[in-house]
């Protein structure tokens, strides 16, 4: 087996690999919206691993702005069809150059992935945490409850709530396992006109004024069928524990029903558990498991941000 860097030669043997494996890898960077603007050429290099002329496996980073500010990297795709670890460990030597500079690379594995899993291990990642995905199939309308007083819950709007959003969003995640970084409001600005965006699927919370909580709903799939993605539900930690957080749910999926996608998904740490049980009792259903695998190089401070790309 061979592997080879991708370019425009073979850019479409790279996509149809991508779209035939992404439902056993997990699709976070694998969808249409994400692979239909994958240009080969710009970022960090990626690359197929060949037996004669048929793909069977790749890897590649995901560039994604946010990542990269946070000194992260996070691979779009990393598999290898036989499991064997020879084959993930050429892979890793073709990519392994580009990423000298980010002190942290990471990926999520499937726990029943137990192949994959060793080579990760093999490679010196080292399992991080634990990551849900939890789905909630169509069924009779969620429920409604009525806000306390002095909370209002409003549609986002582009152009003008981006810094309240990111106010809520990094107090609530300040300490929460990969998603820690602060986000800017150029970050959230990047959603508007997204192939995966849901009319009024953004929503934030005041309490007279002040941005308390959000949450967002956006376009995805699951097994083949639409479905809406919720997250992130976020609420600032002095309004936590009084029920807000499930005001929030039941109204991004209430509004997503209403725009034809009754099945909702989600993903939540292991750790959180208050979360979890909230879900639960809310109609979702535990689905997936997923491994989240990290490396951190030992030359390079986690927290820096210079990154090598071609």
């Amino acid at each position: 087996m061979d592997v080879s860097r991708i370019d425009r030669g073979n850019v479409t043997l790279f996509l149809t690999y991508c779209r035939q494996v992404r439902d056993d890898v997990g699709d976070s960077f694998l969808s249409e919206d994400e692979l239909s603007t994958f240009d080969p050429e710009s970022g960090r290099p990626s690359y197929l691993l060949m037996d004669g002329g048929d793909p069977v496996g790749a890897v590649s980073v995901a560039e994604d702005d946010y990542l990269t500010e946070s000194g992260k990297a996070r691979f779009r795709i990393f598999r290898a069809d036989d499991g064997r670890a020879e084959s993930y460990a050429a892979l890793w030597e073709a990519i392994r150059p580009s990423l000298e500079g980010a002190p942290y690379v990471f990926l999520f594995a499937k726990a029943s992935d137990t192949a994959a899993r060793c080579a990760f291990e093999a490679l010196s990642f080292e399992a991080e945490r634990i990551a849900y995905v939890l789905l909630r199939e169509e069924r009779p309308p969620i429920g409604e409850e009525a806000l306390p007083e002095g909370f209002e819950l409003r549609p986002f709007r582009y152009g003008a709530d981006e810094a309240a959003w990111c106010e809520v969003r990094n107090a609530a995640f300040a300490t929460l396992r990969g998603s820690e970084a602060p986000m800017a409001p150029e970050h959230v600005a990047k959603w508007q006109g997204g192939e995966d965006e849901l009319e009024g699927g953004m929503l934030l919370l005041f309490e007279d004024e002040e941005p308390v909580g959000c949450v967002r709903a956006h376009k995805d799939e699951y097994e083949g069928m639409p479905c809406a993605t919720i997250g992130p539900l976020a609420l600032k930690p002095s309004r936590q524990g009084r029920g807000l957080g499930r005001t929030l749910l039941r109204a991004a999926v209430r509004n997503a029903a209403a725009r034809g996608y009754p099945r909702a998904l989600l993903s939540v740490n292991a750790e959180n558990e208050q979360a979890i049980a909230l879900y639960l009792k809310e109609g979702f259903e535990k689905k997936l498991a997923f491994v989240c695998y990290s490396r951190v190089f030992p030359e390079q401070p986690r927290n820096s941000t210079a990154f090598v790309q071609e």
